[in-house]
């Protein structure tokens, strides 16, 4: 039976070997353990707790992990595929991605670009769409896992570009644009608190 391949599916059945990456369980335990800090938070956040025991992580570790990702998960992989948007086409090819998986990042590159990080729910591997792009990030990074650090990096300064161009063309009438700079600033929970 095929996993989801999602970290935020709980129940699925995956297994590194019913993961259609191209990748085998030593590489994945390889990558983890050369990580530490957020860059290990990060990647590992990707795969399902089931995958993660395979590779030697003890539950404690992976609840730890899952915590400490929850709330930014979904703004990590806008991030990431922002920042894999960056490469040009030849790019891409060279870090092994098939054309179609090019255009899957053309594509939701656009979709989080009208949506914002809300786009992302869409895009993630889910029971109904085990080719999310946690399975696109993982089978880019998973050979050089520090690289999704700098993707990151790439996209986290291109989703403030898209924000700061959506507040300066927006009127005040971009609800996207006005949830991006409250999560920047941290003021979201300050609001929410008061009321």
């Amino acid at each position: 039976m095929r996993g989801c391949y999602s970290s935020r599916c709980f129940g699925c059945a995956g297994s590194i070997d019913s993961l259609c990456g191209r990748f085998q369980r030593a590489q994945l335990k390889a990558a983890i353990k050369s990580l530490e800090g957020d860059e290990k938070l990060s990647f590992v956040a990707m795969f399902p707790d089931a995958v993660l025991a395979e590779t030697g992580m003890e539950q404690k570790e992976i609840k730890a992990m899952r915590d400490a990702t929850m709330k930014h998960y979904d703004t990590m992989l806008s991030e990431a595929m922002l920042g894999l948007n960056a490469k040009t086409d030849e790019q891409l090819k060279t870090e092994g991605l098939v054309k179609k998986e090019v255009e899957h990042v053309r594509r939701a590159a656009k979709l989080i670009g009208k949506q914002g990080v809300e786009a992302i729910h869409d895009l993630k591997s889910s029971p109904v769409n085990d080719h999310g792009v946690e399975q696109l990030l993982a089978n880019v990074t998973v050979h050089q896992p520090t690289y999704m650090g700098t993707l990151l990096k790439q996209g986290r300064e291109a989703l403030a570009e898209q924000a700061h161009n959506d507040n300066e063309h927006a009127d005040n009438d971009n609800p996207h644009a006005e949830r991006e700079e409250r999560r920047r600033t941290g003021t979201h929970d300050a609001e929410n608190h008061r009321k």
